[in-house]
């Protein structure tokens, strides 16, 4: 149990998500609940909306782990 909540917590917000997401719309279409094209156009919304607010999260969350040698531009 401690090494899954140890992914979770170190990896990005969308790599968790995604594919929680396209299992429900996969149950949902299944089911009969909501059609094809309407799960492909809820995937997209959710897609954007995690493509944005996720990664902006996730992003400012990032520590590095070292600190890279300062290396000279060509010029």
């Amino acid at each position: 149990m401690s090494s899954i909540l140890d992914k979770l917590r170190s990896e990005p917000v969308r790599t968790i998500l995604y594919p929680l997401v396209v299992i429900l719309f996969g149950v949902l279409v299944t089911r009969g609940i909501i059609d094809s094209s309407t799960a492909g156009i809820l995937a997209a919304v959710v897609a954007a909306l995690l493509g944005v607010t996720a990664t902006e999260t996730a992003r400012a969350k990032v520590v590095p782990l070292a600190k890279l040698p300062d290396i000279p531009l060509a010029p």
